[in-house]
């Protein structure tokens, strides 16, 4: 099957930039900036850590510590923390569905994935928050890291978001919905759920919590 390129995904798909960019308002700049400092931090600690321990594998995905420790740290600064346990199934079911988006054709090329952050970038320079944001990148050693861990989260919420899409476009033609109603829209959520239960159990997890 050949491979589709996404392009624009850029807009929705880039989550961690735009979250970082907008989702923590606070009352001060000051304030601000002491929170992104610290998100910061958070991630140039984990990203930097040699002991990477795998604590859930599949057939084609794994789950580091590492990244369950990212995904619980910054959901402190959201409205929805999560814990150790949640997070790892979190990231089970992301990589899964991930997977299944590739096996479907659902693929980013690297020349579309440079081409994208490179915009990313210059929206982050171009924010009205834009030095509370260097507040968190002055936390890193290496920039350059920060940007590799936002590519690799664009790659794969991209990936999976026009994969959505696209079941989407085939659950409405094939149910004749418009997703207009709470009704419809709760259905079309039951039968994402069920997808990606599919795709998890396609996996055959192994988990290796100590």
């Amino acid at each position: 099957m050949k491979n589709k390129l996404i392009s624009g995904f850029l807009v929705v798909g880039c989550i961690l930039p735009i979250t970082l960019a907008g989702a923590w308002k606070q009352t001060d700049k000051a304030s601000a900036e002491s929170t992104y400092k610290r998100v910061g931090t958070v991630l140039e600690s984990e990203l930097k850590e040699n002991k990477n321990r795998i604590v859930a594998e599949g057939r084609d995905i794994e789950v580091s510590q590492r990244e369950v420790n990212i995904r619980c740290e910054l959901s402190k600064y959201s409205e929805n923390a999560v814990s150790q346990e949640e997070a790892v199934k979190e990231l089970v079911e992301e990589k899964a569905l991930y997977e299944e988006a590739v096996k479907h054709g659902f693929q980013i090329s690297d020349a579309e994935l440079d081409k994208e952050m490179e915009e990313l970038k210059e929206v982050v320079k171009a924010s009205e928050n834009s030095e509370e944001i260097q507040e968190m990148l002055y936390a890193f050693e290496d920039e350059d890291a920060y940007w590799e861990y936002v590519r690799e989260r664009n790659l794969i919420k991209g990936t999976i978001l026009a994969y959505q899409q696209s079941l989407q476009e085939q659950y409405c033609n094939k149910n004749s919905v418009k997703l207009e109603t709470d009704v419809q829209e709760k259905e079309w959520e039951e039968y994402m759920d069920q997808v990606v239960e599919k795709a998890v159990d396609k996996q055959e997890v192994e988990l290796k919590i100590e």
